[in-house]
């Protein structure tokens, strides 16, 4: 009744198979073709050939898309020009691929097609068009920053793309990059407190930015009660982590009801990110706690709080997360930050 699981194929089963007359069976094999890395020469060739034929002769989407994901897998650049091609697919979701596909590429021939795609008709499209955008290399945080601020002001009610310009615009500012901000950066952040939809992530941006208008509505999201069966988004738990980062002992209550509160047994309080923000805080207690939690975790787990830490600026746990050896790559970075934050501060 139940088989052995097939093995992937070879390179040149899949390359061969990459032509079957079988659409399911070309899908598969463009799959398959992801996992052989790229190498130079004649098999190199071949390769990219029956990509480029799978991404452009294709009339099957699902092998299209098969294709473009095999393009992204194997980082090869060589398809650059067919995935431009690609972006003005029939099939949406082709084309939202293809985009996605040339931001995690990083190639700079894709600026001039990705920037005419901000201000493209589906949002959708526009979405990726976004995302794609800030991976892209550009000479200057201005040419990063400003078309994006306008595609967010051309979104009207498209929520993801409001929320995805701003994501963007938060990375900007975790990089300390902003230095000289574009001078319509603040309207645009104004503009999102207006909207119930962007209010809150628009005001973790102002906040980082020392806006005291940004700490005001944060302060008064972690202040509230959170209502049972309620999900927190990521938004919602970084705007706890802010509140400790930043040493907003004013939030100190909020944050002791969230972490210890009976509340949290009716609903999810964010109660380990206020309990992280409590350590950021100074709180005898609490650092004792994330100690122990940081000294029994392991796998995910440890890479989980190493990064709320990291977020929150909790400058203790460097020691404890130093203490636990070579604990894995996301650790390693969380202590990177850790203890370039506590250099700034000595």
């Amino acid at each position: 009744m139940f088989g052995p699981t097939p093995l992937p194929r070879t390179l040149d089963a899949s390359l061969r198979d990459a032509a079957s007359d079988d659409a399911k069976v070309r899908a598969s094999a463009f799959a398959d073709l992801a996992r052989h890395p790229l190498v130079e020469g004649l098999t190199r060739t071949r390769t990219v050939s029956a990509l480029e034929r799978g991404i452009l002769r294709e009339d099957d989407a699902r092998v299209r898309m098969a294709a473009i994901m095999a393009v992204a897998d194997l980082e090869a650049t060589e398809l650059v020009p067919a995935l431009l091609f690609a972006c003005e697919d029939d099939v949406p979701f082709v084309g939202e691929l293809a985009v996605r596909t040339l931001g995690e590429l990083g190639d700079g021939r894709a600026l001039p097609k990705v920037r005419r795609l901000l201000d493209d008709d589906r949002p959708a499209l526009r979405y990726q068009a976004v995302a794609a955008w800030s991976r892209l290399p550009h000479a200057s945080v201005e040419e990063r920053v400003s078309p994006i601020l306008a595609a967010f002001r051309r979104a009207n009610e498209h929520r993801e793309v409001k929320l995805m310009v701003l994501r963007v615009i938060d990375e900007v500012v975790e990089r300390g990059a902003l230095v000289d901000a574009p001078h319509d950066l603040d309207k645009v952040l104004r503009e999102a407190l207006e909207d119930d939809s962007t209010a809150l992530l628009g005001a973790i941006v102002l906040a980082k930015l020392g806006d005291a208008e940004g700490r005001r509505v944060v302060g008064g999201f972690v202040n509230r009660r959170p209502l049972p069966g309620a999900v927190p988004t990521e938004d919602d738990r970084e705007a706890i982590l802010v509140a400790g980062r930043f040493r907003w002992v004013e939030l100190l209550p909020a944050l002791l009801r969230r972490a210890r509160g009976i509340g949290r047994f009716l609903a999810d309080t964010c109660a380990t990110e206020a309990l992280v923000s409590l350590a950021a805080l100074g709180d005898t207690k609490a650092l004792a706690e994330l100690e122990r939690m940081i000294q029994k975790a392991r796998g995910p787990n440890l890479d989980a709080l190493a990064l709320l830490c990291a977020r929150a600026r909790v400058t203790a746990a460097s020691k404890w997360l130093d203490d636990r050896g070579s604990a894995g790559p996301v650790v390693a970075e969380a202590l990177d930050e850790l203890r370039s934050n506590g250099l700034e501060k000595a």
